[in-house]
């Protein structure tokens, strides 16, 4: 049992720590893409989703001190309840992406996926180079904290400004980050790859840079089948159960 507060003591603060819950991979489809040299290679395609139900929102600020410097140094703002918002250096980069579906600043390593087969050996490791976090849809589940009523963290991350010194992204409470199939690297290619089982696995905070109230649903999976047609062509995608955990079985 604990023991009482002294008279005058005052209360530790309540420090607000978000909770980053993962979703199973979702919306999964095999598209054909045709390569300019004649060939057709085979993409699974997926959506992609980390909510937050913590009690206070997930913030990551970037910041550099010069062009000269490609990424942004980032820490992490976490909110206190009646105090002032503590930060905390983490050991994620920010960098700007540009490409077809990004032109903005992406915190790198927030999230990984895997492609494995039904023994659970990795088939492909994920090519994503990060993620821009804003708050995408509320969440169904039940949050921690307080939710806003609307979205809070909706800047698009510094889109089109390459030369920035500084970005602010995050996802709010009760909120969700989503990235939908198709975008660069929401994908896996599996020309190639035999008929059998396998599962598409979604991680984030792999390496616990950000503080979290937990670390516990930090992985979910998605089973799948594919076959391959006599001659070749696109494979048939069966999609199976999803789990809160690195493999359903």
């Amino acid at each position: 049992m604990a023991a009482p507060l002294a008279a005058g003591a005052r209360t530790p603060p309540r420090v607000l720590l978000p909770d980053l819950v993962q979703r199973p991979p979702a919306s999964l489809v095999v598209v054909p893409l045709d390569e300019d040299d004649g060939t057709t290679h085979y993409l699974l395609a997926f959506s992609s989703s980390v909510e937050n139900l913590g009690l206070g929102p997930m913030i990551v600020r970037g910041v550099r001190g010069s062009l000269a410097t490609p990424t942004l140094t980032a820490t992490q703002l976490i909110r206190v309840a009646r105090g002032p918002t503590r930060t905390r250096k983490v050991a994620l980069d920010i960098r700007y992406v540009e490409n077809q579906t990004h032109r903005h600043f992406h915190v790198l390593h927030f999230e990984t996926y895997e492609l494995r087969d039904a023994n659970g050996a990795l088939v492909h490791p994920d090519r994503k180079t990060g993620f821009c976090l804003t708050d995408d849809y509320r969440a169904r589940a039940r949050a921690a904290g307080k939710v806003p009523a609307s979205a809070v963290f909706n800047g698009q991350c510094a889109r089109d400004e390459p030369d920035a010194l500084s970005v602010t992204e995050g996802i709010a409470v009760g909120w969700g980050d989503r990235y939908l199939p198709i975008l660069e690297g929401q994908s896996f290619d599996v020309t190639g790859l035999p008929s059998g089982s396998y599962t598409v696995v979604h991680r984030v905070n792999v390496t616990r840079a950000l503080a979290e109230r937990s670390y516990a649903n930090d992985v979910a999976a998605t089973e799948l089948s594919l076959s391959v047609p006599d001659g070749g062509g696109t494979p048939v995608l069966t999609v199976g159960r999803s789990c809160a955990a690195a493999r359903c079985s």
